[in-house]
């Protein structure tokens, strides 16, 4: 997909940063927002390890994905630490989720049409947390 930043969308911010807040209240379990807020031919993007980050789409598949992980975590609330960054037909954010099993952050990016989300791609740093954090200068030192 090509971003034009000259793109003009239609949307008000304020409505942008609404439909954000709903999508975090989606996303943080509130199953109830997704009839209104995603549309039925939702695009995931959604890494896993060992597999293409493109899953079988749809709202239907968003909604089962929430409610994994809301079964796996059910105390896990997501927290957004920046954003919503608005551009266009695109919004995003930076989120830190902290369970009793892990803490982790991540960012999510949806892509609006009509109102509705129709695109989303999440990138959570799950693999970051594991690995121990190199000593200074270590990634670029030469030898």
């Amino acid at each position: 997909m090509t971003v034009n930043p000259n793109h003009h969308s239609s949307y008000a911010a304020d409505n942008r940063g609404a439909l954000w807040e709903r999508w975090m209240a989606l996303r943080n379990g509130d199953l109830a927002q997704a009839e209104s807020l995603v549309a039925p031919a939702l695009a995931l993007h959604i890494p896993v390890l060992g597999r293409a980050t493109d899953r079988p789409g749809g709202r239907l598949a968003l909604i089962s994905w929430i409610s994994a992980l809301r079964a796996a975590f059910p105390e896990a609330r997501l927290a957004v630490q920046v954003g919503p960054i608005i551009s266009g037909d695109l919004i995003a954010g930076r989120w830190a989720c902290v369970t009793e099993a892990a803490t982790f952050t991540g960012t999510d990016i949806i892509r609006l049409a009509a109102g509705r989300v129709v695109e989303f791609w999440v990138n959570h740093d799950v693999i970051g947390e594991a690995l121990p954090v190199p000593e200074h200068g270590a990634l670029c030192s030469r030898t």
